[in-house]
């Protein structure tokens, strides 16, 4: 997974929640979505200044990658 850029995200998260609730309940990627939110708001509640105050980041790098790696789940199971 290429460094996510600190500044971005708030934005990353949007992106990542915009995509989840785009998937609909009767989908068979529904439960990876489902995952997706759970880990986006816990995400969101662990959210803090940096010291310089200029970007917001989660102090658990593993909420990140385990989201992406659901998203390609996601991605790859709608191919199928």
């Amino acid at each position: 997974m290429p460094e996510l850029d600190l500044n971005k995200l708030r934005q990353f998260l949007d992106d990542e929640e915009k995509f989840a609730r785009s998937i609909k309940q009767d989908d068979p990627r529904a439960a990876v979505a489902k995952q997706m939110l759970a880990l986006i708001a816990d995400a969101r509640q662990k959210l803090f200044p940096s010291p310089d105050g200029t970007a917001n980041y989660v102090p658990v790098k593993e909420i990140i990658e385990e989201l992406t790696l659901l998203r390609m789940t996601a991605e790859n199971s709608n191919r199928g």
